[in-house]
């Protein structure tokens, strides 16, 4: 009996869930709050940096209509990421903001070398998720990876603080070449502290992680699933696919509004080529 090839059944359910609108919305926006970092870690995609600017176009009032403009598009997730975003003037008022206006998960993307009493007590109060990247258990090669001396005490006693608080974390272990085979123990150092959800990946060859990854495309670093109702707004009002697709720009959210950029063809373009790959739409 012939094989059946299974190409023409992918294209047909491919199409249908477009049709269906899976290609269509909001559903998770990360807001990069600022470009400006106390660390320089060695794969940053945003090649962050204590020399960048702590803001920039985007102003308090901007991303909080920004926040209301994604809640009425029907968003659910957001995070606040950077540069480091514990760096932000305004962080505390942001997430109060994103509370207020309805974000039942909203996570901060940190370094965790900044906390403050003040913050940790809004993170608790507006039931933030707290995310931070790892790199190994032995502080001289954490720090090697985020080019400041001491950052792995600072991290380590943040970590021990939101854990404390109560408050829900996650870590990332990113492994690169200085940390190759140090995985292992970094999850069970984790686990120790009282972070259970660890996740691991590898480093992508976008800003300073280039030098790791040197890549032809852009786009062979993305993880695939941009089509899946994500949005990137920087500190100067661009909206970009993901964090990781800076290359692409759809927009200004000062110039065009968010919910303009999120029903626009730049972005549904973007979605569709992701969504078929090389078979087309």
């Amino acid at each position: 009996m012939p094989s059946l090839s299974v190409a023409p059944v992918l294209r047909a359910f491919k199409k249908a869930r477009v049709k269906s609108g899976c290609l269509d919305g909001l559903d998770f926006l990360w807001l990069e709050i600022t470009s400006r970092c106390n660390l320089t870690c060695a794969h940053c995609y945003a090649s962050s940096g204590p020399q960048l600017p702590l803001t920039e176009r985007m102003q308090l009032d901007d991303w909080c209509r920004v926040m209301r403009d994604a809640r009425t598009a029907g968003c659910r997730r957001l995070q606040f990421i950077g540069g480091e975003p514990t760096l932000h003037p305004e962080i505390g008022r942001l997430v109060e903001h994103a509370a207020r206006v309805g974000f039942r998960h909203c996570e901060v993307f940190t370094n965790a070398t900044l906390l403050r009493d003040s913050l940790i007590r809004t993170f608790r109060e507006c039931g933030v998720i707290v995310q931070f990247s790892f790199y190994s258990c032995d502080a001289g090669v954490h720090d090697q990876i985020t080019g400041q001396n001491g950052s792995f005490e600072r991290t380590v006693e943040g970590i021990r603080q939101l854990v404390r608080n109560k408050i829900r974390v996650a870590a990332g272990v990113i492994n690169l070449p200085q940390n190759a085979s140090h995985e292992k123990e970094a999850r069970r150092f984790l686990r120790r502290l009282g972070v259970h959800a660890i996740a691991a990946d590898r480093v992508r060859g976008i800003g300073r992680g280039e030098q790791f990854v040197p890549v032809r495309r852009p786009t062979s670093e993305l993880c695939g699933y941009c089509w899946s109702g994500k949005l990137c707004v920087d500190s100067n009002g661009e909206a970009h696919p993901c964090v990781f697709s800076r290359f692409v720009s759809l927009g200004n959210v000062l110039d065009e509004g968010l919910v303009g950029i999120v029903s626009g063809e730049k972005l549904k373009a973007f979605r569709r080529q992701q969504f078929f790959g090389d078979e087309g739409g």
